[in-house]
């Protein structure tokens, strides 16, 4: 510091120097007294600085002067914002599809269509009329009757075979088998039989459908007399059903599947769905079996044995 401050006050006392010899070197000014040291009696002399003082001076001076780094901010990059230009161009697309609408010139073809449609109705009427002379076909058809003329020719040829049928009874007199023969050959082709086969067959049809009904009902109330026997040994077992000392709160449903003859005896008993828990599986199987003897079956009931469904619920 004490060598930056000997080096400071050194530059200034030459700048001083070179001050005083300028102003000496100037012409003094007309009219001007003349300066002088001791009241006047002293005199002064300036001598001008040598070129390497002078060096020296301006280069104290650069360094004294306000720091150049101030000039850094004057920056032009802010031009780079000239691509916003392009919004003109969407302006220009969105003026074309407005020019396209205006185009509807359709009016004229509708009514070509209205002179058409009365066009055709009115033909409609001069078509009817041949369709109604067509029902003088029919005429001909009521004609068909005039062939019943020759009728008089045939109530004429009746007669003749009258005195047939007297010859004939003379006849099977003489031979009483023969008559015997025709009298049973009669019936079988004469048209009343058809009839009678349909009575037979129409006696067929309602028997059948009697028997139809009755094995209907039957039917019912066959399955009538299963549900209320299947309610009844659902009954027994639940009253046999005990819950396990062991489940400790475990809680489920068992399904099983019984096969019960009419007796009541249980032929065969398994667990068709499993609770998830062993000892709750076990207990609906003791319930089935600690029921012992079920209710007998009605008497509609007579296979040999039925299988039943029965779901038990467990909950501790």
């Amino acid at each position: 510091m004490a060598g930056r401050l000997v080096e400071m006050t050194g530059f200034a006392l030459l700048a001083i120097g070179a001050h005083v010899a300028v102003m000496a070197a100037l012409p003094p000014m007309p009219g001007g007294a003349s300066g002088g040291g001791a009241r006047g009696a002293g005199a002064i002399t300036l001598v001008a600085a040598d070129a390497a003082t002078a060096a020296q001076v301006a280069r104290w001076e650069r360094v004294q002067l306000p720091e150049p780094e101030l000039v850094l901010p004057d920056t032009p990059p802010p031009v780079a914002v000239e691509p916003a230009p392009p919004p003109p161009v969407a302006a220009e697309t969105s003026t074309p599809p407005v020019a396209a609408l205006p185009v509807v010139p359709v009016p004229p073809a509708f009514e070509a269509p209205a002179s058409e449609a009365a066009s055709l109705d009115a033909p409609d009427p001069e078509t009817a009329a041949p369709e109604i002379a067509a029902p003088e076909t029919a005429a001909p058809e009521t004609a068909v009757p005039e062939a019943p003329a020759p009728d008089p020719g045939l109530a004429t040829a009746r007669p003749r075979p009258k005195p047939a049928r007297q010859t004939a009874p003379q006849r099977p007199r003489s031979d009483p088998a023969a008559k015997a023969a025709p009298g049973k050959t009669e019936p079988a082709k004469a048209p009343p039989s058809v009839a009678e086969i349909a009575r037979g067959q129409g006696g067929a049809g309602a028997r059948g459908a009697q028997a139809g009904a009755a094995s209907a009902l039957s039917e019912a109330r066959r399955q009538s007399d299963l549900a209320a026997w299947g309610g009844k040994i659902r009954s027994r077992i639940e009253r046999a059903k005990r819950y396990p000392t062991g489940a400790r709160g475990l809680r489920g449903q068992v399904t099983l599947v019984l096969t019960v003859t009419p007796a009541g005896q249980i032929a065969a008993v398994r667990v068709a769905r499993s609770s998830g828990h062993a000892l709750l599986d076990q207990a609906a199987l003791h319930a089935a079996r600690r029921a012992g003897q079920l209710p007998r079956a009605p008497a509609s009931l007579r296979a040999a044995s039925y299988t039943f469904t029965l779901k038990m619920s467990f909950s501790g």
